[in-house]
């Protein structure tokens, strides 16, 4: 989160603008050490992750953004709830704003289930047919319905008794997901993943040798962007073409080569972690949301129980299964 959502420059701008900000944590973060035997030893988190709960000046939840999310996906998130919550501003009449709220959330779920499909089916598997459902049209006080429909957009259809939906299954659409179909996601949003430069110099200091200066971070972002090669190789088609990406990317050094392939890894993990949070969970989080208004301490036991698996009643957060032998004295446990 710190290297990817907070040092980026329009975020930390927005956040700083329009939200107060608070850090609590769930539990100390896992943290796995192997021993290779000759001193060596290789330490990292595990099984770690975090949401972030967007809530109201009482502290009520508007909505929750389930795990790490690309800068500008997160940041139409938090554009979104701001609208959101002007709109629930302008009524704080408990029915109102429960209507506004299960509003916002039923338009959300239709769109961003009808994205996954069209993903789906972009990637070469058939996904199948919405349905439609009838829901009843919700209760909103002046101004508000032209509010949430600027933070969602025109995908819910009203009407004046009935609003109508189009509603994939989402069960159906996880099953035609397969592993290969999501690698094709992926690959066709791969500009999702594009970190700023604050966010490259953040990682920089991770490598040793490394130079930290704009030039730098230039030449490594425009090499990691996914498509510079191929604009770079598009535009030296041309001889009125001089300098410009492609020289960027050949004058990297050994040690920027090296930045630049960790940042480019990372990017694509990015990028793939972006859209199963928000096709997967942040779907199922919508869902909640339209059943019924959520208390915080309800919500976030639902978060880390179903949708991180990392329930608070299981202290070894799924990694030591009661059934499993492992020929270790009190199964390799210590308390």
């Amino acid at each position: 989160m710190r290297t990817v959502l907070y040092a980026h420059r329009d975020i930390s701008s927005f956040l700083t603008e329009n939200y107060v900000l608070l850090w609590t944590s769930e539990r100390p973060v896992p943290r796995i050490t192997i021993d290779f035997g000759d001193g060596r030893t290789l330490e990292r988190t595990i099984t770690g992750n975090s949401v972030h709960y967007v809530l109201d000046a009482q502290g009520r939840p508007l909505d929750a953004i389930p795990g790490l999310y690309a800068p500008t996906a997160f940041l139409e998130h938090l554009h979104s709830a701001k609208n959101l919550h002007g709109a629930l501003a302008s009524d704080d009449r408990d029915n109102i704003r429960d209507n506004i709220l299960r509003d916002y959330h039923d338009v959300r779920l239709t769109e961003v289930t009808g994205r996954f499909a069209a993903a789906i089916t972009a990637a070469g598997k058939d996904a199948l047919q919405p349905e439609l459902e009838m829901r009843p049209a919700v209760e909103k006080p002046p101004g508000a319905e032209e509010a949430v429909r600027i933070a969602v957009g025109k995908s819910g259809v009203e009407r004046p008794m009935l609003r109508l939906i189009l509603r994939h299954d989402r069960a159906k659409l996880e099953a035609a997901a397969d592993a290969d179909v999501w690698r094709q996601i992926v690959a066709s949003n791969a500009k999702l993943g594009a970190l700023d430069t604050r966010s490259i110099a953040l990682m920089a200091r991770e490598l040793p040798g490394v130079e930290i200066t704009p030039e730098m971070l230039t030449r490594v972002g425009a090499s990691t962007d996914p498509f510079a090669a191929e604009r770079a190789a598009r535009r030296a088609m041309s001889k009125s073409f001089r300098g410009g990406e492609m020289d960027m990317i050949t004058m990297l050094t050994p040690v920027e080569n090296s930045l630049a392939a960790l940042v480019a890894g990372f990017q694509n993990s990015l990028v793939e972690d972006t859209l199963r949070n928000e096709y997967l969970l942040h779907a199922q989080v919508h869902e909640w949301f339209i059943a019924g208004t959520q208390e915080l301490d309800v919500l976030n036991e639902r978060v880390f129980r179903e949708l991180f698996l990392t329930p608070r009643n299981d202290p070894w957060l799924g990694l030591a299964p009661a059934d499993a032998f492992t020929g270790i004295t009190h199964g390799g446990l210590k308390q």
